[in-house]
């Protein structure tokens, strides 16, 4: 057996994925607690603060005991290790990645760690009303996505001290998905591509960098990465791959034909950009290898505008809310990078504008509270990333006011009945759903998606659907889902 806590939360074997009493969401995330704090073993009263919050002593340490009870009935009687008032759970009975994840960070093999990396802790688990226990997410989520952030900077310098450029210029990729908006890891990316004289792709990157950051942000990149551009524009031309710099080219570039080029962009010691994917990074490397290029396309390098301290903050770890925009700033990459193009509009920065940039007092609001995955656990981060689609699509039509995505995760369908929502959010609508892919049957896979639209003074559904396509469509479904809902809030704005 085995607990795999990146990517999503799930006790599986070798074959299978445990269910029944075990799998229930108090009972694994009592698993991921004690994970995180192995060897040392945490407090049955912390434990209880984390997932029983609103419970009294007595009912939640009852809870806690029959938690406990069904984990070892289900693992072995010793998984689970009581000493005085602390619990510990032996790794030896049930082993984990976020324990692979470790060991392999603490010897150095950055391969190993990033092969185990599955995705952000715990991705797409809810506990519904334990607000403690998801400051610790957050906490944790931030922690390990730094881990895994320094691991993949830490394979591209190593690649580059080999003189593998391509494989340098894969890990720069891999790292910008995780931190989208930042623009010193675009300026690696940029570099990498240019020493692995792939310049034309440097200069898409370069392009579709600043693009991305006017379009998300509305600023321009900052100095850091101006001056990484300028470094690309003052290479030698004309060297092509699997050519070597002669005497006259190393001069000019500065170094000499035997010393490594340098990757890293300057790094500002003051200020560091918040995480940035250039959106047709993608596409850039298709374009191959250059041999010449002319001074007007080297110009082109050059983004055109001024820097901005807007945004800049200050170098080191963010904590609390930004490690949950990091994580959903990387869902978004991969979503823009599988779909194939930007996202009609955005969330605005204040989490909740229409595409606009504001509202009415009239104006509709509408909140997308996470779809509840049906498929096995390991599909959650699907279903995450379908509610956080359908934001931002609904955020590019005009005329409506749209909850951020951020702030939805801190609800559920259940707030929905006790009148949380509308209480906390004074939102009009809410977009609620189920999402399973199905791959258990013969024939090729299906997704099947069930929206509904809820008015929340009242809790009547006036709208709902059932979809079941082949996944490559999922993209077709949000357009039709993101119609209807404006149909019936928006009847005259509506498309036909």
């Amino acid at each position: 057996m085995y607990l795999r806590c990146l990517g999503g939360l799930s006790i599986e074997t070798e074959d299978a994925f445990i269910s029944g009493p075990v799998g229930q969401r108090h009972r694994l995330a009592l698993l991921a607690l004690l994970a995180i704090a192995a060897p040392q073993g945490i407090s049955r009263d912390k434990l209880m603060a984390y997932l029983w919050p609103e419970r009294g002593q007595a009912s939640a340490r009852n809870l806690l005991n029959q938690s406990v009870h069904h984990v070892r009935r289900a693992l072995r009687p010793d998984a689970v290790i009581s000493e005085g008032i602390e619990l510990r759970l032996d790794p030896e009975i049930l082993p984990s990645d976020v324990w692979d994840f470790e060991e392999a960070l603490e010897a150095g093999d950055w391969s190993r760690a990033q092969e185990i990396y599955g995705g952000p802790f715990l991705d797409g688990f809810h506990l519904p009303g334990a607000g403690a226990f998801h400051r610790w997410l957050d906490a944790q989520q931030l922690l390990i996505g730094e881990q895994y952030r320094d691991c993949l900077e830490r394979l591209a310098g190593q690649a580059q001290a080999d003189g593998d450029g391509q494989t340098s210029v894969r890990w720069w990729k891999l790292r910008l998905v995780e931190e989208p908006l930042n623009s010193r890891v675009a300026a690696a990316l940029v570099l990498a591509m240019a020493e692995s004289e792939n310049l034309p792709g440097a200069i898409e990157v370069a392009r579709r960098h600043e693009a991305f950051l006017r379009e998300e942000l509305g600023i321009s990149p900052p100095d850091t990465f101006r001056q990484a551009i300028r470094q690309v524009r003052e290479r030698p031309l004309g060297v092509g791959e699997g050519q070597h710099l002669d005497s006259g080219s190393a001069k000019a570039s500065g170094r000499t034909a035997d010393s490594p080029p340098s990757l890293q962009p300057p790094r500002s010691e003051q200020t560091e950009m918040p995480p940035a994917l250039s959106p047709g990074e993608a596409r850039a490397t298709e374009i191959g290898p250059s041999t010449s290029l002319s001074p007007q396309a080297r110009d082109s390098l050059e983004p055109s505008g001024t820097s901005s301290g807007l945004w800049s903050v200050p170098g080191g770890r963010r904590r609390g809310v930004a490690a949950t925009l990091a994580m959903f700033a990387s869902v978004a990459a991969f979503l823009y990078l599988s779909m194939g193009g930007p996202f009609s509009g955005g969330e605005g920065l204040d989490g909740g504008l229409g595409a606009d940039g504001g509202w009415e007092a009239e104006t509709p609001s509408v909140i997308v509270l996470p779809f509840e995955n049906l498929g096995p656990a390991e599909h959650s981060y699907r279903a995450l990333g379908l509610s956080d689609e359908l934001t931002h699509r609904l955020a590019g039509r005009a005329g409506l006011r749209v909850i951020g995505h951020t702030r939805a995760m801190e609800y559920d369908e259940s707030d929905l009945q006790d009148g949380r929502v509308s209480q906390e959010l004074g939102v009009d609508y809410a977009l609620i759903g189920t999402v399973r892919w199905a791959q258990d049957r013969p024939g090729p896979p299906r997704v099947q998606v069930s929206p509904g639209l809820v008015r929340t003074s009242d809790g009547v559904q006036i709208w709902d659907a059932y979809y079941e396509r082949a996944p490559e469509e999922l993209y077709r479904i949000q357009e039709e889902v993101v119609d209807q809902v404006m149909r019936h809030l928006l009847p005259s704005s509506a498309p036909p």
